[in-house]
Parts: structure tokens; C-alpha cells; sequence
């Protein structure tokens, strides 16, 4: 018994896919009602670019200045009873 083909299964083929688009403008005018299969991009315009970006400047500057505290604050904690292991076998 054979496989199924792609378009038994319903799945769209790279004809079907790119049909939308032949012929047509790629980015429609805003009477969308004629457009079935077509793929609609949502964007937010450049506003919204801009406050993305500086959403995650903001995160990843929070993210490495916590890290470099981190560094600071938890290494002597380590630090300080390393020396008291160290003065501890110097005396023995």
C-alpha cells in the first residue's frame, strides 16, 4: 500500500503556498476580504521596533550588572573561609 501524497494529507505544496502570491502584491491593501490562503504578516511599525529593542538593551544590561554583583558579593564569600582552610594547614 502506497504512502499518501502531501496533498492527499492536506499539508500545502509549494504551488499551493506560493500561489497567493503570484500575480499580486506582496503586502495587499487593507480590504482584506478577497484574501483565503493568504499569509498575513502582523507588525507593529517602527514605535514598536524601538521599544523592543530597548526592553532588551534594558534586560540584558540588568542581566550582566547582576552577574558582575554577583561576582563581587559571593566571591569573598568564598573567599574568607578559603584563608581560614589555608591558615589551618599552615599551622599544622
Amino acid at each position: 500500500m502506497p504512502l499518501p501524497s502531501v496533498a492527499q494529507l492536506g499539508y500545502p505544496t509549494p504551488a499551493t503556498s506560493i500561489a497567493p502570491f503570484v500575480g499580486r502584491h506582496r503586502f495587499p491593501s487593507r480590504d482584506r476580504s478577497h484574501l483565503v490562503n493568504e499569509i498575513v504578516v502582523e507588525h507593529h511599525g517602527t514605535f514598536g521596533v524601538i521599544f523592543a529593542s530597548l526592553g532588551m538593551t534594558a534586560y540584558y544590561m540588568a542581566l550582566t550588572w547582576i552577574n558582575i554583583l554577583l561576582g563581587l558579593l559571593l566571591g569573598p564569600l568564598f573567599m574568607i573561609p578559603l584563608t581560614w582552610v589555608q591558615d589551618a594547614f599552615a599551622k599544622k
